[in-house]
Order: C-alpha cells, then sequence, then structure tokens
C-alpha cells in the first residue's frame, strides 16, 4: 500500500516562504539550500503537529536555552512525496517549546496521525 506524504497541519497557514525576506533568505541561497516555511496554523495559537506516516525521532535539540529548540524526524518507510517522488523523508520542526520536546526520545516513534508536537515560540516572536 503506497503511503502519500501530506500536510502536517489541519489548518495550512503559511506566514512567511521560503524566499521570505524576514529570515529564510539566506537558507535558499546557501549550500545545501533548504526550504523553510514558518506554518502560522490556524489562528497563531499552538496547532498540533501531526505524523503523516510512520516516522521517528532522529535528533532533538536546543531543550533549556541551548539554542532554538529543533526536531528532526524521519519516515521509517518510503513515502510519496507531492513531486511524484518516492524516497524517505527527514523534516525539521524548530521553535516547539522545551515542555514538548522534553516528552520526546530519540528513537520514539509515530504512527500516521499521531501528534508529535505542538507549535511554539521558543526563539520566535509567535508560536508558528
Amino acid at each position: 500500500m503506497e503511503t502519500y506524504l501530506t500536510y502536517p497541519f489541519k489548518t495550512m497557514r503559511i506566514t512567511q516562504s521560503y524566499t521570505g525576506t524576514t529570515s529564510h533568505l539566506p537558507h535558499t541561497t546557501g549550500s545545501p539550500k533548504d526550504y523553510p516555511l514558518d506554518e502560522g496554523g490556524k489562528d497563531g495559537g499552538r496547532d498540533p503537529f501531526y505524523s503523516r506516516c510512520k516516522m521517528k525521532v532522529r535528533k532533538i535539540y536546543g531543550v533549556g536555552n541551548r539554542g532554538t529548540n529543533t526536531l528532526w524526524i524521519e519516515s521509517t518507510e518510503k513515502v510519496t512525496m507531492p513531486n511524484g517522488k518516492t524516497d524517505y523523508v527527514t523534516i525539521m520542526l524548530i521553535h516547539p517549546n522545551d515542555s514538548d520536546l522534553k516528552r520526546l526520545k530519540v528513537g520514539q516513534t509515530f504512527k500516521k496521525g499521531d501528534i508529535v508536537c505542538y507549535e511554539g515560540v521558543d526563539g520566535a516572536t509567535g508560536n508558528h
């Protein structure tokens, strides 16, 4: 059965794209390039980030003011992405609050539909 990678929030409200001039432009001109998006959720509150396939926590960084909180999760199976390619995918989530990251462990797994964490404000001016 083919697994499709779908959007991880119930509401899509992009508040800055990967070409944004506020903080994202350096990422699209660096090497390697990446394509960050700021997701504001339904209302700027703390919407949940849902696992869209079977995923595993690969790395947790920043808890306790060591830097901006960051969570790396990766699929444990190949998924079909919106561009039609099928491969493993890694997603980096930035700004979750300490309270969310403290309940996660490297190696922890999620099935499709599980809540991984919530939008946060660590290192940012508002939840996203």
